[in-house]
């Protein structure tokens, strides 16, 4: 959360090299930030990383695994506020090219992932969420994909089309998409935390299929993390209850 990567022996836990690119990062993060935050992701030879760069800015950067050279680095698109990009690269295959998409507060782009050259960039300033959105890209079609967005006390989840020069919206959901709280997809319906509770959202047009919280008042303000096991939504609430349900859009709750 310091601003370094790290390599370690697997068997071991020997430490093969360390990276950063400011040797100054563990003094870099500012006041009330969550810090480097951003899972590494390994694309060939290549190891992508969100690593801080000075107090208000940040790079996403490939180091070789081998060594830990770095391959390329390009600055974090930020709205200027010092907010930091905190969901993984995903990575895109199109015609045997192998692109990666990062997504900060203020840009979602598409770079090359051998030497980050920028091939297209869409943004999402207007959106003004409080943070960089938390819970990387769930693609639910080859070209589609939903993404949380976190706003004060609220969160709302959109889907995006990928196209040939950048991507279209295609709607927005304040009903689900709840701060950091992740999302699943089966046959075309999402479900996940929002304002209401656990709650469905048909894919296709955003519209909400049902809502639902415990009947216990005691729980009444619960989020929390849901996982799909086979044809089955499994969440953890904030109060520590687990609860499991059929992923089914019916009137049917769960």
């Amino acid at each position: 959360a310091m601003g370094r990567l790290y390599c370690l022996k697997l068997s071991s836990g020997a430490e093969l090299w360390e990276q950063s690119v400011n040797a100054n990062s563990n003094s870099c993060v500012p006041h009330g930030a969550f810090g480097d935050g951003v899972s590494p992701v390994i694309v060939g030879d290549l190891v992508i990383a969100n690593l801080t760069a000075s107090a208000d800015s940040a790079e996403w950067c490939a180091f070789k695994k081998k060594n830990g050279r770095l391959a390329w680095s390009i600055p974090v698109t930020s709205r200027g506020t010092g907010d930091r990009a905190y969901a993984a690269p995903h990575i895109l295959t199109s015609d045997g090219n192998t692109n990666l998409l990062l997504i900060s507060n203020a840009t979602i782009d598409c770079v090359d992932s051998l030497t980050g050259k920028r091939l297209w960039s869409h943004p999402i300033s207007d959106l003004q969420m409080q943070y960089g959105p938390f819970i990387g890209p769930v693609f639910y079609d080859t070209d589609r994909f939903l993404l949380g967005a976190w706003y004060s006390g609220n969160g709302s989840a959109l889907a995006f089309q990928v196209c040939d020069d950048g991507l279209k919206r295609l709607w927005q959901n304040w009903s689900i998409g709840k701060n950091a709280c992740s999302l699943v997809v089966y046959r075309r319906y999402a479900y996940g935390y929002g304002i209401g509770g656990l709650t469905c959202v048909d894919t296709d047009n955003g519209r909400v299929q049902w809502k639902w919280r415990s009947g216990d008042r005691q729980y009444e303000g619960d989020q929390g993390e849901t996982i799909l096991v086979r044809d089955k939504i499994v969440w953890l609430s904030t109060s520590g209850v687990l609860y499991m349900a059929m992923a089914s859009p019916g009137t049917e709750q769960p």
